[in-house]
């Protein structure tokens, strides 16, 4: 699939309780995205309310959110408030799906994928302390930006973002959230690849402070 024509596969990671990381990246897309005019219209396929705080903010630069779903089941559903947010709720039925989709049986004692299984239950054990980790700092990151956001200095929208990039943080924000990361981290330079997560949860925390047309 990543490797379609105009294509970006977005991956999370495997845990004991399932996939995680895949709506940060969505977020993230979203934001980036709806901030630079890419996109007019975003069809979002979730059920997760953690969502609708990015679907809102794309939807203050003009973009149409389409929320697509199944059949609601007495064990999965979607967020009452993320469908009250969309600007259209589709939902699909379960047969269209099944001319595309199968479930996969399960590999029989003994066969090889049995095999392969087994032998890597060492890295599957190492993913998961990696994970938990991983929740570690993207809570850390959430606090931090959450200070940032709401540091007394900033009391309104145009002294946190950029008036002329939204998508941006101002100089003086951007100043005090590198500092705070330096002394979360206790390293200077900071790390490129955090400093670009806590700038994007800072855009998403802002969106909540400053709800658009609010």
């Amino acid at each position: 699939m990543g490797e379609l024509p105009r294509v970006k596969l977005r991956l999370g990671r495997l845990t004991g309780t399932g996939q995680k990381g895949v709506d940060g990246l969505i977020i993230l897309d979203m934001i980036n995205l709806a901030g630079n005019r890419a996109i007019d219209t975003a069809i979002v396929f979730s059920g997760d309310e953690d969502l609708r705080e990015a679907m809102v903010h794309a939807q203050g630069y003009g973009v149409s959110a389409v929320l697509v779903g199944l059949p609601e089941t007495p064990r999965q559903g979607q967020s009452r408030l993320l469908i009250r947010e969309a600007d259209h709720h589709l939902v699909l039925p379960v047969d269209l799906l099944a001319r595309h989709l199968r479930l996969a049986s399960p590999a029989p004692a003994g066969s090889q994928a049995a095999v392969e299984s087994s032998e890597s239950s060492s890295a599957v054990e190492e993913q998961l302390v990696t994970a938990a980790a991983a929740d570690e700092i993207e809570a850390a990151i959430l606090q931090l930006a959450h200070a940032v956001v709401y540091d007394r200095r900033f009391a309104e929208r145009d002294d946190l973002l950029d008036s002329e990039q939204p998508d941006r943080l101002t100089r003086t924000a951007d100043r005090l959230l590198v500092g705070r990361l330096a002394d979360r981290t206790g390293a200077f330079p900071v790390d490129p690849a955090a400093l670009r997560s806590a700038r994007a949860v800072c855009l998403l925390v802002a969106a909540q402070r400053w709800p658009a047309g609010g």
